[in-house]
């Protein structure tokens, strides 16, 4: 979603009610949710290793979120610096050179610092490749791991005697089943047989914003939003959350 100016959402409120139900009490400035710093948020530990083939290994889904969450707002150099400390080599390193070191990472380039040169990630024993594209993702359990399939993989090459090849947009996530737990009822032979732009509402890695509208106090305005984070095509839960740079205070 675009940036909305500040200034527009207070002549459209001077007509019309602008705020969002929230479940957060924003009326007092002591409830107003700070941003962590990367540390802080490092201090998590992302529980992380790195395979002989050179792609990181999380053993969970959590593991991966939580990894997930220390890309969210750090810089090219801070997550550099600490995937260096891991042994980690992404191919962010051959994309982002030292003028984007004091940028935000953004949601596009996130992936960048989860994935090697080869493509390839696991997640709870699933070996995961999307292809160049992002638009499709190969599945490959850890048990079917050879020289063989491991270069078919990192060449984006569908082998569906031991992969599946799902939509970056997969509608497979219900309140029983994501793509984790599809893939232990199907190991391999499912390919996908849609557009993958058939779904509108997912994202392939990062965050959606929606149902935007202001909040205010006896002093300041702010834009709360419905965030929604997806990763590898899974929706992964949502909360609200202030508008970054959205706060006008008398």
């Amino acid at each position: 979603m675009k940036k909305i100016i500040l200034s527009t959402f207070v002549g459209i409120c001077l007509f019309q009610s602008c705020k969002k139900d929230s479940s957060i009490d924003l009326n007092q400035s002591s409830n107003l949710p700070k941003k962590q710093s990367f540390a802080a948020r490092l201090s998590a530990q992302p529980n992380l290793n790195v395979s002989s083939y050179g792609y990181l290994v999380f053993n969970t889904e959590a593991d991966f979120l939580t990894f997930a969450t220390v890309i969210d707002g750090a810089t090219h150099e801070e997550m550099k610096t600490y995937l260096a400390s891991k042994g980690f080599t992404p191919r962010a390193l051959t994309l982002y050179n030292s003028t984007f070191n004091r940028q935000l990472i953004s949601r596009d380039q996130a992936i960048d610092y989860a994935l090697p040169l080869s493509g390839i990630i696991s997640i709870q024993g699933i070996l995961l490749r999307p292809t160049n594209d992002n638009k499709y993702l190969l599945a490959m359990k850890n048990v079917y791991l050879t020289s063989s399939t491991y270069n078919q993989l990192a060449t984006a090459t569908l082998n569906s005697s031991v992969m599946n090849r799902f939509t970056s947009n997969q509608p497979i996530n219900t309140s029983n089943e994501n793509l984790f737990t599809f893939m232990n009822r199907v190991p391999f032979g499912y390919i996908a047989n849609y557009p993958p732009n058939i779904l509108t509402d997912r994202r392939f890695w990062g965050r959606e914003k929606s149902d935007c509208g202001l909040q205010s106090s006896a002093s300041c305005l702010w834009e709360v939003c419905t965030v929604t984070r997806y990763v590898f095509g899974i929706r992964t839960g949502s909360s609200d959350e202030i508008t970054v740079g959205s706060m006008n205070c008398n």
